[in-house]
């Protein structure tokens, strides 16, 4: 039956294969019907002819030719991308349609450049737009404004800033393409090391763009996109978008895009439920805000309700068209408006304050809050007389931890004593806890992690002990003066000096000091450095500062005049030395200063007179060379 069938198909007597599928048809064939004399005889078999098409082998090509082939291949688009880039930034009005030809290349299906094609493009883009962009926010115009007759040139100028906003915002959407979901755990650990670097590329052309032209539109796309990167384990890209914020925040005039910035980074900090990199948080450091709306002026201001109450129907149309005829005054204005910046700055530190208040109490044991004690410590004459009741409350609760280190103890206390001699004044607060807090971790500033914090000493010992001088026990001030100049021999040349000039100022403002140095002096009990209460540690009976005596024979010689000096505390000596005078007028900062300029100057001399040296040496070798000649 099968044979039958076969013929009938056919239509002859061979045997019908399986068809070969061809482009646009099937190719029937069939073998040819066999004899049996040539099956008896054991004949070849005829071979099954097939049309099929034998392709031609590929030429061998070497992994030396391939590289050379892909980097021809990149310096070719490579050139074409500089010379277009080159053009639209000598005229951007008339070469603005070159943009378009660039962002054709982005979309490039050659596998070998691909990648190098786009690092190139995101880098060539970035340079071009922190050229041509304006300082200025582009307005797109309504089509009622289209419609209207406007001149040859204002016609010109509206296409090109549309044109250029379109393009800026193409060029947004590819950044925003190549950042991805970089906060995504699974993407994260998917990505290979190329994406990871092509990432990093995209975010830091993201983030110049937004340094050089932190007010242009779509700033707040920008901040969206950025901040939320700020919570991705990645130090590159937090390290890069951190470094910008603080630009920002240093540039920034008007103070909103500071705010919007904030703003953004507090939701990010508490969705992340604060396990952020302290990083984060010390960007606020960099704000420059010094004074904010008070509650006068808040108060000056009527409400709604009251207007309604206090004022005519005539009065309040009036007041209606006055703020109508300020907002376009506003407009038209080039000087920033003074109550405007205020109002922002306001609230950003509303927002600051918000956040540190939430972390002090729910967080306490995270790593943000050295970051916090320090914002706190910065912007301690910002906080609000309401806040200082619970915010003392706060760091007695803090502090019976025992688990803060000498950075946060040294902010904690610039905190405190910054709000106690302002507007704390008037509170009924014991900062002995301050104190003796501060006693006890004073030595610290030995170790390499106090001497960073060396700086902030005469800041906060002149609020805990020179402003308030009559609230201030002896006890306190020995004790204290005594930790601070046995601390001093184990520092350096700056951070010792430092400390010494505390002292001094120690010494000048509480005259019974110089019972430390008198040797005829009798107390009674002894000495106790053991004892962390700067009230009971006796430090009145102990014996002459033999630091200052060790620190004669420090290897720095501002310090062995200091220490000289201060053993002698004489007024004498202050008439007749002059670097006496210096040390008791100017400040550690002054001081150091001064010191190094000297020590430049000392080597500068010393290096004018070696080379006098060698040419007077060289001259009497030439002329005993003459007379051994004659």
């Amino acid at each position: 039956m099968n044979s039958k069938r076969a013929k009938q198909w056919t239509g002859d007597d061979s045997t019908p294969l399986l068809p070969i599928k061809d482009k646009n048809k099937l190719i029937q064939r069939s073998l040819p019907a066999e004899s049996p004399a040539s099956d008896i005889a054991g004949e070849d078999k005829p071979e099954v002819e097939e049309n099929v098409e034998v392709s031609k082998p590929l030429p061998e090509v070497s992994v030396v030719d391939l590289f050379a082939t892909r980097a021809q291949k990149l310096q070719n688009r490579q050139t074409a991308i500089a010379s277009m880039s080159c053009a639209i930034v000598e005229n951007p009005e008339e070469n603005l349609k070159k943009l378009r030809t660039l962002k054709e290349f982005w979309d490039e299906k050659d596998p070998d450049i691909r990648m190098g094609n786009r690092k190139l493009l995101l880098l060539s883009l970035t340079e071009i737009y922190k050229d041509i962009l304006p300082d200025y926010n582009i307005r797109v115009a309504s089509q009622a404004e289209k419609q209207q007759a406007a001149s040859k040139d204002t016609k010109q100028l509206r296409h090109y800033e549309e044109n250029l906003l379109h393009n800026y915002k193409l060029y947004l959407q590819m950044l925003e393409e190549c950042i991805g979901k970089a906060g995504d755990k699974k993407q994260r650990e998917t990505a290979d090391e190329k994406t990871k670097e092509f990432r990093l590329l995209a975010v830091r052309c993201m983030t110049q763009v937004f340094v050089k032209r932190p007010t242009f539109n779509f700033s707040k796309n920008v901040i969206n996109v950025l901040i939320p990167l700020l919570a991705v384990h990645n130090h590159q890209i937090l390290k890069t978008i951190c470094t910008a914020v603080q630009q920002v925040f240093k540039d920034d005039k008007k103070g909103e895009t500071s705010l919007e910035i904030v703003r953004c980074i507090c939701r990010t900090v508490k969705a992340r439920n604060f396990q952020v990199s302290p990083m984060v948080m010390n960007t606020f450091l960099a704000l420059r805000i010094k004074e904010i709306n008070t509650e006068e002026e808040k108060q000056k201001k009527l409400t709604h309700k009251e207007k309604m109450k206090q004022w005519s129907r005539k009065e309040r149309k009036l007041d209606k068209k006055r703020k109508e005829l300020n907002k376009q005054l506003e407009e038209a204005a080039v000087e920033l408006n003074r109550s405007k910046i205020l109002q922002a700055r306001t609230d950003t530190i509303t927002a600051i304050f918000t956040l540190y208040f939430i972390i002090l109490k729910k967080a306490q044991d995270s790593a943000l809050l050295s970051p916090v004690l320090a914002g706190l410590a910065k912007f301690a004459h910002l906080i609000n007389v309401d806040f200082f009741d619970d915010l003392f409350k706060v760091f007695g609760e803090i502090l019976q931890l025992e688990i803060l280190n000498i950075a946060d103890v040294l902010n904690i206390t610039r905190t405190a004593f910054t709000i106690l001699s302002g507007q704390g004044e008037a509170l009924n607060i014991d900062p002995q806890r301050f104190y003796t807090q501060l006693y006890k971790v004073l030595p610290q500033l030995a170790t390499g992690e106090g001497s960073a914090c060396i700086e902030n000493i005469p800041e906060i010992f002149k609020l805990m002990f020179i402003d308030r001088k009559k609230k201030v026990t002896n006890a306190r001030v020995l004790a204290y003066t005594k930790r601070l100049v046995s601390v001093s021999i184990h520092l350096e040349g700056e951070p010792a000096l430092v400390v010494l000039t505390v002292v001094r100022n120690l010494f000048s403002t509480f005259p019974y000091t110089d019972v430390l140095l008198d040797t005829e002096c009798i107390g009674s009990g002894m000495y106790r450095p053991d004892i962390d209460e700067p009230e009971y540690c006796n430090a009145h009976n102990s014996t002459v500062l033999y630091e200052l005596h060790l620190l004669t024979h420090h290897s720095e010689d501002a310090v062995r005049q200091c220490a000289k000096l201060l053993l002698k505390n004489s007024p004498e000596h202050q008439k007749t030395a002059k670097t006496r005078c210096m040390l008791c007028v100017q400040s550690p900062d002054e001081l150091i200063d001064e010191i190094q300029q000297q020590n430049l100057a000392t080597s500068h001399t010393a290096g004018q007179k070696q080379k006098r040296k060698a040419v007077n040496t060289e001259a009497v070798k030439l002329k005993q060379s003459y007379s051994t000649i004659e």
